[in-house]
């Protein structure tokens, strides 16, 4: 499965995730992106997952956008949940198959979608994987921050949660400068550019995706407390 990067914009502007809502033209920049033309049809975490097994865990709205995008793509999707009725929306809207939570961790897939509750992978259930991609909404999905070098152990990419599912953030953050579903969107689709910036810190600087998610967002704070104490200096002099 060749991967490009993840991406996942979660929260209440899920539907911005598919990917034909990120123009070509941006697909072609990544160093490692999947064939986008013709009839090849691709998810957007921009990997070619026709006919590949790709599990979502969850039952709830985000995660039947996700089971929708995915099924776009020409995945055969697997879903699980704890909420029987939720299952039953699920398999009444979509084809899919379905397994036990208890089963999750050994449903062998390209892409693993945690998209309900958190604190999904801890030392004995990343042993267990048998998927190539975490990428889901779920928010806190490692136990711990060590599970990050253990999935990186096992050979796993795994776009941190925080960083791939920030639509919700954004979209609430607009709604306090006066919102507007284009000005929102746009600002949805950085998702795009931070999630690619992480992968690359993650592999320049031979750091987990998690570490460099970390690193930068501090840097960026540094950046900006550094940027509002020249502004202050500034006004002092005047």
């Amino acid at each position: 499965m060749p991967l490009a990067f993840p991406l996942h914009t979660g929260g209440r502007l899920g539907k911005f995730s598919h990917a034909d809502n990120y123009p070509e033209w941006r697909r072609s920049l990544l160093p490692f992106a999947a064939p986008t033309s013709g009839s090849v049809k691709t998810y957007p975490i921009f990997a070619i997952i026709e006919d590949k097994p790709c599990l979502v865990v969850g039952g709830g709205d985000i995660a039947a956008r996700k089971v929708e995008a995915l099924l776009r793509a020409g995945a055969k999707v697997t879903v699980a949940d704890v909420y029987p009725p939720a299952i039953e929306q699920i398999t009444e809207a979509f084809e899919v198959d379905i397994v036990s939570p208890d089963e999750i961790v050994d449903v062998e897939c390209d892409i693993f979608a945690p998209c309900s509750m958190g604190a999904v992978f801890d030392e004995p259930t990343i042993s267990r994987l048998r998927c190539r991609a975490i990428v889901g909404a779920a928010n806190n999905q490692l136990c711990t921050s060590e599970d990050a070098e253990r999935i990186a152990e096992r050979d796993i990419l795994y776009a941190p949660d925080f960083v791939v599912n920030a639509g919700g953030l954004i979209n609430v953050s607009e709604e306090l400068r006066g919102y507007t579903v284009e000005k929102a969107a746009a600002h949805i689709d950085k998702v795009y550019d931070n999630t690619l910036r992480v992968l690359e810190a993650s592999r320049e600087r031979a750091v987990t995706p998690n570490v460099a998610a970390v690193d930068l967002a501090q840097e960026r704070i540094n950046e900006i407390g550094n940027l509002r104490l020249f502004r202050r200096s500034g006004d002092d002099r005047n």
